[in-house]
């Protein structure tokens, strides 16, 4: 496999000092005048290049339109690239995200190395740290490559080399360090969700749970403040973590639980977070196998756990003021001699036991331990990520995350971020209703409720290993893997989830955010219901209440 990593430089230059490079970009909002923003002197040849472009119509400015214009040798750049924008009014931070990352990924396509843009607030709302910040990370998501096997290396034009931003005229000093800020940290930013899109992206014979356990040792030793333990299947065996055990029964790769933890270098924090990954590096459906279509794409159901690294990486190169307990139950869910049964009943490491029904709800499984685990670590607040349900990719599409919470003004907190970053978070609810399908007669649960509210039935037997610690539930079964290119995002997978979670990290850690830890946790089993409302009995014991009573 050849090494994708990316390592774009990012210089500034004031207008007039600028270096030469192959491209000039310059965004225009739809139908505005070539003299936008008067970012060039009316004199500037550049006018009397882009001028007829307008004049004619072929560049009106349109959303994603490209223009390319040659200069000619008038300016040190060999070519204009005029990218359009759309409605001044629809404007925000994350389609001007888009467009740089379509005009990037164009460019680089047509071999181009380095590029020149504007980096201004006309265009750009907001403060320069973060205009810089997703600049830089539209850069790296764009010119994203898939990991490759084959014989002959891949024929594709290498990425962008070199970005050069022109600055405002007049910016201060404290601005300029603002970009550099926002630019670092969207470089850093966008190298890490690129890490995890190759994880998520590695065929399963490949990234097994060893494999995974190796890649978190390796962060732990290239990070300071970050440590790594792997509990082995033995180890499981002896602490009674029975979901990871029997979810991996019918594989030969051995099942293992990764924790990843970060502590700031000054130890100084009072809150522990802890982030839980579902790590599922090959979802076969067990005994109860999916059908053979899309079956390829089962690798994906370890993004949870790649996501969580990817978590735990980020934060540490940010040196955020927080502690985190990254949690990753990793196995396969194949079938075997051995494999788990429906009608089998196991103990989950809490003691609570669980009637299997359906041996492809196994992700539930793995992460019941892992909750539980969280839980007794004492931590102050659980999220936990998992490509959990095709309930929820039905319910939702391919654009949203879906969530819940035992916990609102952590989840109202993180919805906040995903609004921000457009890794959006919708909240289903979660009623002590939803708990009436796992109701079971042989034990204390089922694993499986069936297909009404699937993706929240999953979620309610989740809430019931986090008890009264504050939790949120995010299923990302249907933002994970995309099965087509954008300006963003790959076909294949798509990381997201890093930048929310860090976006949410970093509001957390914000003085502007007290009230979140104001509220305890309510439990699913909360509110007591008239038994004239709604009756919280299983169905079938009415029916044998009544058969023997008459």
């Amino acid at each position: 496999m050849e090494d994708n990593r990316l390592d774009i430089q990012f210089n500034f230059f004031n207008l007039r000092d600028r270096r030469p490079s192959s491209v000039l970009l310059v965004d225009y909002f739809e139908n505005s005048s070539p003299y936008f923003g008067e970012r060039f002197p009316k004199d500037d040849p550049f006018y009397e290049l882009i001028e007829p472009a307008f004049a004619t119509g072929d560049f009106s400015g349109k959303w994603k339109q490209g223009t390319i214009i040659y200069t000619y040798g008038k300016l040190p750049e060999t070519r204009i690239m005029l990218l359009g924008l759309g409605n001044k009014e629809e404007i925000s931070p994350f389609k001007i995200k888009i467009a740089f990352g379509y005009a990037l990924k164009y460019l680089a396509l047509h071999n181009v190395k380095e590029v020149t843009a504007f980096i201004d607030k006309k265009c750009c709302p907001g403060e320069f740290c973060s205009i810089s910040e997703f600049l830089a990370e539209a850069a790296y998501l764009s010119q994203y490559k898939h990991p490759s096997y084959k014989k002959n290396k891949p024929e594709h034009f290498p990425p962008i080399e070199q970005i050069n931003l022109i600055l405002p005229e007049g910016i201060d000093a404290e601005s300029i360090s603002e970009l550099s800020k926002g630019v670092q940290e969207g470089k850093m930013t966008g190298s890490v969700v690129n890490e995890v899109r190759t994880l998520v992206d590695m065929p399963s014979n490949f990234m097994t749970p060893t494999a995974l356990a190796n890649h978190a040792r390796k962060l732990a030793r290239e990070n300071a403040s970050v440590t790594c333990q792997v509990l082995e299947k033995d180890e499981l065996i002896s602490m009674g973590m029975g979901g990871i055990i029997n979810v991996g029964k019918g594989s030969h790769e051995p099942p293992c639980l990764i924790q990843c933890s970060y502590t700031p270098e000054d130890n100084k924090v009072n809150r522990t977070i802890a982030i839980v990954g579902k790590g599922v590096t090959f979802d076969s459906g067990g005994i109860c196998i999916k059908p053979d279509k899309g079956m390829d794409r089962m690798k994906d159901d370890m993004a949870g756990a790649a996501i969580a690294l990817g978590i735990i990486k980020l934060a540490a190169m940010l040196k955020l003021p927080i502690k985190l307990v990254g949690l990753m139950p990793c196995c396969e869910n194949m079938l075997g001699g051995n494999a788990m049964k429906p009608g089998d009943i196991i103990t989950a490491y809490d003691g609570t036991s669980v009637e299997i029904i359906n041996t492809d709800a196994e992700g539930r499984l793995a992460l019941m331990d892992a909750l539980g685990y969280a839980v007794k670590q004492k931590v102050d607040a659980i999220i936990d990520l998992a490509t959990l349900t095709g309930a929820c990719t039905i319910a939702l599409g391919r654009f949203v995350i879906g969530g819940m919470t035992n916990h609102q003004p952590i989840m109202d907190l993180l919805r906040e971020s995903g609004d921000t970053i457009y890794e959006r978070v919708w909240q289903f609810p979660l009623m002590e209703e939803y708990k009436l399908p796992l109701k079971s007669i042989f034990a204390d649960l089922k694993n499986h409720g069936g297909r009404e509210g699937g993706a929240i039935v999953a979620g309610a037997f989740l809430s019931h290993f986090v008890g009264k610690t504050p939790w949120v539930h995010l299923d990302i079964a249907g933002v994970t893997w995309f099965d087509s290119e954008t300006s963003l995002y790959p076909d294949g997978a798509s990381g997201i989830g890093v930048r929310l979670v860090i976006d949410f990290l970093k509001r957390l850690c914000s003085k502007d955010y007290p009230e979140v830890w104001g509220k305890q946790a309510t439990s699913i089993d909360g509110p007591t219901f008239k038994e004239n409302e709604v009756s919280m009995e299983h169905p079938s014991s009415a029916f044998r209440r009544n058969v023997i009573l008459g």
